[in-house]
């Protein structure tokens, strides 16, 4: 049986998550951790561009992942980028950050100053990223018709922009179910989208949204209840990637707002069916998503503790 395969990565106070399509394509959306978990655990499982290339059509490969979509350009999306471009390996990267990435300032990126050597990477990578797109080589695309992912950006670049709302979207649609992920876009950057000419675009990229990746961390400036109401029928469930509460991520405590909205239906996780309306990386750790065709969701919790325990990660300010 066909299966859209998704874990939710635990980075702390970041964003990463690794897919598996059912045709065998693999993505990451986003890249944050600073501990380098995601390219740590990619490699653990021989994900490299060595060990295991991902089988481009028509091309003799060196990547591991067919796609990198950096949902927008702040540190704690990108900070793993260095290993996952030098050792993982991507054929394609999403973003198109070129048209603008020479009118942005380091500081920009990495606003939180925890260390620029991530954000230099990125500039590099972006601008090394210009070749020309091949439909037949994007084995992403080719998952249709089990699967089909959609992507678009609703707010474009301008110097006064919150970065956060250059958020791309991805939705991944199999069978009955769609899971979404809107980067940080905050409920302000939403409320703009909906008052421009792109707003029926919105409205049908998000409908029938039944798994959301929650944004920006579950912060109060990313609940937009004009999101929820263009999903059309009330989500199965949203999965929010927190930490515990530091001065890093002041605010990322709004998990109850999206319970109210979540409906009341059971879901198998961790093999119980269970009505729990949010997963969060802070309580569930990494998580893993598997969704069938015939519309069955299995969830796991913890999903990668004994690797954590084999490479010490535990041991490591967790």
């Amino acid at each position: 049986m066909s299966e859209l395969k998704i874990w939710f990565l635990d980075v702390g106070h970041g964003d990463c998550a690794y897919v598996e399509l059912p045709n065998g394509a693999r993505m990451m959306i986003d890249c944050g951790g600073y501990d380098h978990w995601p390219s740590r655990l990619l490699s653990h499982y021989n994900v490299t561009k060595l060990a295991n290339p991902a089988p481009i059509p028509n091309h003799s490969s060196e990547f591991a992942l067919d796609m990198l979509v950096i949902t927008h350009p702040h540190g704690d999306h990108i900070a793993d980028i260095e290993a996952i471009h030098d050792k993982i390996g991507f054929y394609m990267l999403t973003g198109n950050y070129k048209a603008f990435i020479d009118t942005i300032a380091l500081e920009q990126i990495d606003f939180r100053k925890r260390g620029q050597a991530a954000a230099k990477k990125f500039v590099e990578v972006v601008k090394k990223y210009t070749g020309p797109y091949v439909e037949d080589k994007d084995r992403v695309l080719l998952a249709r018709p089990s699967c089909t992912v959609k992507k678009a950006r609703f707010i474009e670049y301008e110097k006064s922009v919150d970065f956060n709302d250059l958020s791309w979207f991805v939705s991944f649609e199999i069978g009955t179910n769609k899971v979404l992920f809107v980067g940080d876009m905050t409920s302000g950057g939403i409320k703009k989208i909906l008052d421009s000419d792109r707003a029926k675009q919105f409205r049908d990229f998000v409908k029938g949204t039944t798994i959301l990746k929650i944004p920006h961390h579950g912060r109060e400036n990313g609940c937009s209840g004009e999101m929820f109401d263009a999903f059309g029928d009330k989500p199965l469930l949203c999965v929010a990637s927190d930490e515990v509460l530091n001065d890093k991520n002041e605010g990322t405590s709004r998990i109850g707002w999206y319970s109210d909205r979540v409906s009341d239906q059971k879901i198998n996780i961790d093999g119980k069916m269970q009505n729990r309306k949010v997963l969060t990386t802070r309580s569930d750790k990494d998580i893993f998503l598997g969704v069938s065709e015939s519309g069955e969701l299995r969830i796991t919790t913890n999903c990668f503790r004994d690797v954590r325990d084999e490479t010490g990660e535990n041991k490591q300010q967790r």
